[in-house]
């Protein structure tokens, strides 16, 4: 078996072919060198540490023409997914750059780590009657029978009562763990119900997948509003899923995306096996890399998206200054600065950041770093970035300036040159500071020409939130600009087949099982959009996100080793709880696009209910013919479609259903819908059966309404009737159908 031969100056990197450094991105780069420079310094200590100091790295490699997984594997490469041309491998480090020379290799891309970003909701999204098919006039309900929901997250807790069916047996078919550069399965009964959870300390995961599944019918203690006052009930908690009968494929573990992705083809991949539709949530992402669907993560997103429909959390970075754009026409010039929130406090914690600028294209730009002295109002320092490709690692070693401003063993690492996957210019930088006086910071200054267009976004990590490091102008530094939030869409959010979700504000107050409430407004009031809720331009310059769904203060299961740690809520703060298995399993609120996310999910599970063929594309579709408009949702930038409508969607999901028009009036009495438009008014459908006729009748028989239509829907009129009984008789293409009709 032929093995990868390291090089032994791996600290310089200068053993590299120039065609094998082209076929890293940057961001990777950074990361080689980072770890390059931990060895080298560990070398001065002790030789023998720095030989065995090494770390697994989980990457995608896309494949060159006529190159399959077995070259990999060849090499004693450990493979954990792969779709097209391209696969996630696990590897150690410090063998990367050997592969990226091997021929059958054409990229190698690092990717980046990732985060985690109901009744109410469902009322307001046209939910009501879905489940039992009769509120709403649906003789058929629908509630994600045959559809399996995953998603990939973290903090799960898959044996939450929540996920069970109306037995008490687990619907969660199989958990996939994605850690330490493998996916573990847990795919029988007894294996899932031994797993205990991913990370005690969160439950993004379970909150998430309650909203998406949570089951309908589970008895407990909860707190609901009526009008401002909090009540307590014993009974069916309110606050359940969008799909309550969907099957669940779990997946968590590492939060790199390549990791990530590995964990989502696992639960596509036995979706598939089982010849069941899947949808795939994924409530988490960055803000880093290009935002481009040609970028590796996307295009690996996009082409799963072929046996699934993948749902991605627009991202929570709106209102923060996190993103530049620049058209260069007369001005060839953006010049702006970073400031991490952590250089206003004391003591000055080291804060660890990223910044990318990416050009429209491969044509190189050229600028400088730069330390500015806000006192001074002045540059103090620069670094020249020039050329096709380069790289640099400025500190305090070789510049005084660097030293007076920062402490020791802070850093700025920059690479630049072409990124393999998109074929675009970029400048990647990784930033470990830790100000001396805040009175230092650092810039940027990017020169172009004519006709480029400049993005620049910036991320905050380890342990600190994206929107704790951001874009400013500096006084005295002519033509700095300050950063804005209009390029804030999560970069995993921009694929071409992949279904992207803002939120908006349906609830500004949440009871409590104290009987008490918990009050927050992010955006102005209930009906408006989410001021958190992210949004932008993809790379090639389409508006996102495609829709948006009720993300504010939504109640959810959460996990129950999460409350009993530090970090989680005392049990008079929660919504509801119930018992299970000799455990109390809690109920609690938490908001953002991460909560809108699984709504979508959920709504998606019920039309692949209807229509088990769609995929994203489809969705999308019908997402955009149905979605609610209204005051609120005028800046298109922001709200996408609009909000998702679940009912609307559905009735566009069982005509997509049949291919032909006899299939559907074979099943027109399923089919049929009456939905209540208020005021005595009723509208009257079978999708895709046209020239539809009804009647409605009194209980002696007498015909008292009639109406008609040549299309596929029919708007029926009883503002004239007595409140009442009636019986309403429907003729659709031949078929007498017949439904009890109930006016007030």
């Amino acid at each position: 078996m032929k093995k990868l031969l390291l090089c032994g100056a791996l600290a310089t990197g200068c053993c590299l072919a120039s065609a094998a450094q082209s076929k890293i991105n940057n961001a990777g780069y950074l990361q080689i060198d980072e770890f390059n420079q931990v060895r080298q310094e560990m070398a001065k200590v002790s030789p023998q540490r720095a030989a065995a100091l090494n770390k697994n790295v989980t990457v995608y490699v896309t494949l060159a023409d006529g190159a399959t997984t077995a070259d990999l594997e060849a090499m004693g490469i450990n493979v954990l997914d792969s779709t097209a041309n391209m696969a996630i491998i696990s590897l150690p480090i410090s063998q990367v750059e050997a592969l990226a020379k091997e021929e059958f290799v054409k990229y190698i891309d690092f990717g980046y780590q990732a985060a985690p970003m109901m009744d109410q909701a469902r009322e307001l999204s046209f939910m009501a009657g879905v489940h039992e098919g009769t509120a709403q006039g649906l003789t058929k309900g629908y509630r994600g029978a045959g559809v399996y929901v995953g998603l990939y997250d973290m903090g799960l807790d898959p044996n939450h009562v929540n996920f069970t069916d109306h037995s008490g047996k687990s619907r969660v078919k199989a958990v996939y763990l994605s850690t330490g550069g493998k996916v573990s399965p847990y795919d029988t009964p007894d294996a899932v119900s031994r797993f205990t959870t991913d990370a005690r300390d969160e439950s993004h995961g379970t909150h998430v997948l309650g909203t998406i599944a949570g089951r309908d019918d589970v008895n407990g203690n909860y707190a609901y509003s009526e009008g401002t006052t909090t009540r307590l009930a014993e009974g069916a908690i309110p606050y359940y899923g969008i799909a309550p009968d969907a099957t669940i494929l779990v997946g968590c573990g590492d939060f790199d995306d390549a990791s990530i992705n590995a964990g989502i083809g696992a639960v596509i991949d036995r979706a598939k096996q089982d010849g069941k539709p899947v949808i795939v949530n994924l409530s988490l992402g960055h803000n880093r890399g290009s935002h481009d669907p040609r970028e590796t993560v996307n295009q690996y997103l996009d082409s799963r998206a072929r046996d699934a429909i993948i749902v991605v959390a627009a991202g929570n970075e709106g209102g923060s200054q996190m993103s530049v754009e620049r058209e260069f026409t007369r001005a060839t010039t953006l010049r702006t600065t970073l400031v991490p929130d952590g250089y206003n406090s004391t003591p000055k914690d080291q804060i660890y950041y990223s910044a990318e600028f990416w050009n429209n294209d491969g044509t190189p730009f050229t600028g400088q770093l730069v330390l500015f002295d806000k006192v001074s109002r002045k540059v103090v320092s620069s670094q020249n970035i020039t050329g096709e490709s380069g790289s640099l690692t400025w500190n305090g070693n070789s510049d005084p300036v660097f030293a007076s401003g920062f402490e020791s063993g802070s850093s700025i690492s920059a690479r630049w040159g072409k990124d393999p996957s998109t074929g675009r210019f970029n400048l990647s930088m990784s930033n470990r500071t830790q100000s001396k006086t805040g009175d230092i910071i650092f810039g940027v200054s990017i020169n172009g020409t004519t006709g480029m267009r400049i993005n620049g976004y910036c991320d905050a990590y380890n342990g600190l939130s994206q929107s704790e490091v951001r874009f400013a102008s500096a006084t005295g530094w002519p033509g700095s600009v300050t950063g804005t939030d209009v390029g804030s869409i999560n970069g995993m959010a921009c694929g071409v087949n992949t279904i992207s979700v803002g939120a908006w504000v349906s609830r500004t107050a949440v009871p409590n099982l104290a009987g008490g409430k918990t009050t927050h407004n992010a955006g102005e009031g209930v009906g408006s959009i989410a001021n958190f809720s992210s949004y932008g331009k993809s790379g090639d310059g389409r508006q996102l996100p495609i829709v948006c769904a009720p993300g504010a203060q939504i109640i959810s299961s959460v996990s129950r080793y999460w409350v009993e740690t530090a970090k989680g809520p005392k049990e008079n703060t929660w919504s509801a709880k119930a018992q299970h298995n000799g455990a109390t399993h809690p109920w609690y609120y938490m908001q953002g696009t991460s909560m809108a996310c699984p709504f979508v999910s959920g709504t998606l599970a019920l039309w692949l209910e209807a229509c088990p063929g769609m995929r994203g594309t489809e969705a999308q579709q019908i997402i955009a013919a149905t979605s609610t408009k209204d005051a609120y949702t005028t800046d298109a930038e922001r709200w996408g479609a609009g909000k998702i409508n679940v009912l609307a969607g559905l009735k566009e999901a069982i005509k997509m259903s049949a291919s032909i028009e006899s299939t559907l009036v074979d099943n027109a009495d399923q089919n049929l819908i009456v939905v209540s438009k208020g005021g005595k008014q009723f509208e009257v459908s079978c999708p895709g059966v046209n020239n539809l006729a009804c009647s409605l009748y009194n209980m002696q028989g007498a015909a008292v309404a009639t109406a008609g239509s040549s299309s596929d829907t029919i708007d029926l009129d009883a503002s004239s009737l007595h409140n009442g009984v009636y019986v309403l008789s429907v003729n659709a293409a031949g078929q007498k159908l017949s439904r009890k009709l109930v006016i007030k």
